[in-house]
C-alpha cells in the first residue's frame, strides 16, 4: 500500500509537461506540410540521408509529444524530446552561422525547450512496483 502522497505531481509540473509536448505539434506539422523545406534544412545541416531523417524526426517528435501530452512514459518521452531538441539546436547553430537568438534563427529556443524537458524528466519518477497493492 502506498503511504502518503509521495507520488503526487505538482500542477505546475503538469502544465510544463503538457506545454513541452504541445510545442512539438507545430514543428511536426511544419515538417509534414513542407517536406522539401525540412529535407533541405536537414541537408544544409549536414545530416546524412536527409530524406530518411525527416521522417525519423517526425516519428521521434510525435512519440515525445504524445507521451508528454497524455502523460505516458513521461520520463522517456521527455528524454526523447531532449535528444531531438539537442539535435535541432546543433543543426540550427550550424545553419545559422552560430546565431544565438531565436528570433534571428538561432539555437536559443530549442536549447531552452530541451532544458524544460530535462526538468520534466528529472521530476517525474516512475511509480513503485507495489503501487496498486
Amino acid at each position: 500500500m502506498m503511504r502518503g502522497r509521495r507520488y503526487d505531481v505538482p500542477p505546475a509540473l503538469v502544465v510544463l509537461r503538457i506545454a513541452c509536448g504541445v510545442f512539438f505539434i507545430p514543428h511536426i506539422l511544419f515538417k509534414l506540410g513542407n517536406l522539401a523545406g525540412a529535407t533541405a534544412f536537414f541537408a544544409k545541416a549536414g545530416i546524412p540521408y536527409p530524406d530518411l531523417f525527416v521522417y525519423v524526426a517526425i516519428a521521434l517528435e510525435s512519440l515525445a509529444a504524445l507521451g508528454l501530452i497524455i502523460g505516458v512514459q513521461v520520463r522517456r518521452a521527455a528524454l526523447l524530446g531532449v535528444t531531438t531538441l539537442c539535435a535541432a539546436a546543433v543543426a540550427t547553430w550550424l545553419t545559422s552561422n552560430t546565431v544565438w537568438l531565436w528570433n534571428q534563427g538561432g539555437a536559443e529556443y530549442p536549447i531552452f525547450w530541451a532544458l524544460a524537458c530535462v526538468v520534466v524528466a528529472i521530476q517525474y519518477r516512475p511509480l513503485p512496483r507495489n503501487f496498486f497493492y
